[in-house]
């Protein structure tokens, strides 16, 4: 049988710096013969399966979407080496890589593109702000609200800049 333990505890095996995640929150094991089973132990916030909170020790299926907290954890990618395929090969014994979500350092991603997007009129920090905003969405960021309105501001102003500099070149002319 190999286990993992999902948690906030830097001895986790995988650690998910979120306040909503408990220390130890939840363990995914799979059997010998290649079945997956999840549960929750104890957290207050509770674990999902596609968006159904789970009291149980409960079978998982590889299609199953697992959520602690606002996180998605992609738990299939732990068990990879051991998923069954058309020839089983014996590799429960290997060991699990550590890896941390972190959700505090995605957010940072729209707050910049929001404060940048005020110093658009410079082209520069404009360019930032819509990279740091398109990062923001595709991370699926806390802040992806403040990375599309740092685009869009960020738009607005060059659209305007531009609006404005091929108005005083036609009058040169």
């Amino acid at each position: 049988m190999r286990t993992i333990i999902i948690g906030r505890n830097p001895n986790s095996d995988v650690v998910v710096n979120d306040s909503k995640v408990a220390d130890s929150h939840l363990q995914i094991m799979q059997d010998d013969l290649g079945n997956f089973y999840i549960k929750d132990l104890g957290s207050e916030t509770g674990t999902f399966v596609n968006n159904e909170q789970i009291t149980d020790e409960t079978p998982l299926n590889p299609t199953d979407v697992v959520r602690v907290g606002k996180v998605t954890i992609p738990w299939r990618n732990y068990f990879a080496a051991a998923m069954p395929a058309a020839t089983t090969i014996n590799v429960i014994n290997q060991p699990v890589r550590k890896v941390v979500i972190d959700t505090r350092a995605s957010a940072a991603w729209g707050v910049l593109s929001f404060i940048l997007s005020f110093f658009s009129w410079l082209f520069f920090p404009a360019v930032l702000s819509v990279t740091f905003g398109l990062i923001a969405i595709f991370k699926k960021s806390k802040a992806k609200g403040l990375g599309i309105a740092g685009i869009i501001i960020s738009v607005i102003i060059l659209l305007l800049w531009l609006t404005w500099f091929s108005s005083m070149m036609s009058l040169n002319y």
